[in-house]
């Protein structure tokens, strides 16, 4: 802000400071994506009538030239993001940023011809002008009720990625999802669909580690993108080669003649689960599934149909419970147990072989700052015990 000669001020929840005074004295009030739009300094700002935007709002309205390609969904943005950006910059010059983990501002006196920005549904629901040149919506499932109140409220948030689109944008969304269909028939940008049932032969065999459907719907984004910009065919095939998926998603961590151990810590939704659980549901050994995290009141019957192929599951969560309540309806054994070296020591223990899946459906925030630490204290403990 100071480099482009914007006057400004920081305030957080702990600050001593007379916030009235701070907010009258405020043209705009740029909130970090995460604060519930309860804060009293938030509530204060709207009673004056005061101009709340996000980080992605401000970015936009003094984003160096260049088109935007913004992704959203409830799954899979990180992943779509960063094989986008390796696929992309084999013709273009291109800048990634957002909730991928670097700010947006950190680039911000970059140039480039494409921006790729993560936008998660705290970003989107703070703005007002944004306008993606291309906006890819993977999945919707609900998520993140507690600080958008209700299922439709997170759903608005997302939505907002099209509210100023025109007709020379482009809507890039998963035909397979009700919703984003409705969306595609009223939104005035162009409708491109996928559907993960579209992906030619030649690429399902190109990357071993994009298993599960989740991943075919996100390749198939990705292809219909560069397809849409004109990439080489040649180009993305050798991108999608050579792509590492980012760390602890679906990752598998060890394999021995026994066991094959997994480790999903992104997966912080209980569809995020469900879509790991899906992955091995016709595996043999079956799954032994590690859950549980941040109690927050996710519903996580959309898992009982994905049940069918786990032999026992251990909850080591807050919200172990709310897990536990699905899996006696499905008579599916479980243990409860908030120590992973214990659990796992159990394992190891009382079953000769299986997929050990380590898939929470929740939230870090329990134990950890973030599922990056809580994946990496898994493969440590792992480690010990498995000793690879």
């Amino acid at each position: 802000m100071q480099k482009r000669g914007i006057p400004a001020k920081v305030y957080s929840d702990g600050d001593k400071s007379d916030f009235e005074n701070l907010v009258e004295e405020a043209d705009i009030i740029v909130k970090s994506p995460g604060i519930f739009p309860d804060t009293p300094l938030l509530q204060l700002a709207k009673k004056l009538g005061k101009e709340i935007i996000g980080d992605l709002e401000l970015f936009y309205r003094l984003k160096p030239p260049g088109k935007i390609i913004c992704v959203t969904g409830t799954n899979g943005k990180t992943t779509v993001c960063r094989l986008l950006s390796e696929i992309l910059q084999t013709k273009y010059r291109v800048l990634l940023g957002g909730n991928i983990g670097i700010p947006l501002f950190e680039l911000a006196e970059e140039a480039a011809d494409f921006w790729i920005i993560e936008a998660s549904s705290y970003m989107l629901s703070d703005t007002l002008l944004f306008r993606p040149n291309i906006a890819i919506v993977l999945n919707l499932f609900p998520n993140h009720l507690d600080h958008h109140g209700n299922v439709e409220g997170y759903y608005q948030a997302k939505k907002k990625i099209l509210f100023n689109m025109t007709e020379e944008d482009f809507f890039i969304y998963n035909s397979s999802d009700f919703l984003l269909s409705a969306w595609a028939s009223e939104t005035k940008a162009k409708a491109v669909p996928f559907s993960k049932t579209e992906i030619p032969e030649s690429f399902l065999s190109i990357n071993p580690s994009l298993i599960g459907q989740h991943n075919k719907a996100n390749l198939q984004a990705v292809i219909t993108l560069a397809k849409l910009l004109n990439i080489p065919e040649d180009s993305f095939k050798t991108a999608v080669q050579k792509f590492s998926l980012p760390l602890y998603r679906l990752e598998k961590v060890w394999e021995s003649n026994d066991f094959i151990i997994y480790n999903d810590s992104k997966a912080t939704n209980p569809w995020a689960a469900k879509v790991a659980l899906e992955t091995f549901s016709v595996v043999s050994p079956p799954t032994i599934w590690i859950a549980g995290g941040k109690k927050r009141g996710d519903d996580f019957g959309c898992l009982k149909e994905t049940l069918k192929n786990v032999q026992r599951v251990y909850l080591w969560g807050e919200n172990a419970e709310e897990v536990a309540s699905v899996l006696r309806k499905q008579k599916i054994p479980y243990c409860i147990n908030s120590d992973l070296e214990q659990i796992l020591k159990e394992i190891q223990r009382e079953f000769t072989r299986g997929v050990i899946l380590f898939s929470p459906g929740a939230q870090s925030f329990d134990r950890f700052s973030s599922f990056e630490e809580r994946g990496a204290y898994f493969n440590k403990i792992a480690k010990q015990i498995f000793n690879f």
